[in-house]
């Protein structure tokens, strides 16, 4: 039996090493991944429920139901959390305004802002 040179012998450890290593790290990166899945349909259903019950807050606050609740400042105190109603406003523009703003972007007069970022997007099964 013939010996392999000592510089080929460490060679194949070392790519047996290095394939070991990019094993593993697949390995970590879709274990990784799947929490990630995992924990964004988390999130979407807890969102979901936190949803429906911010709705239900809201007709129990339309029917007097927070009543007892309500504090001097206008916020009502439940198991010491502070529920303050808060008013939203957005505006809502003409065509006109936003012909203004295609004009000026297309004139170099508007600056674009970019961001990057790794956006994720579980399989579509899942987000159903």
């Amino acid at each position: 039996m013939a010996m392999q040179p000592a510089t080929s012998l460490s060679h194949t450890c070392e790519s047996a090493v290095n394939s070991s290593n990019n094993a593993k790290t697949m390995t970590q990166v879709e274990q990784l991944i799947q929490q990630i899945r995992e924990l964004k349909l988390t999130i979407k259903l807890h969102e979901e429920d936190l949803k429906a019950s911010q709705a239900t807050l809201d007709e129990y606050r339309a029917n007097g139901l927070l009543d007892p609740y309500e504090g001097e400042d206008g916020s009502y105190y439940v198991l010491n959390c502070r529920l303050l109603p808060v008013t939203r406003s957005s505006w809502k523009y003409s065509k006109a305004v936003k012909e203004l703003q295609e004009r000026e972007q297309m004139n170099g007069i508007a600056t674009k802002q970019e961001t990057t970022y790794l956006r994720f997007d579980p399989p579509k099964s899942e987000a159903q």
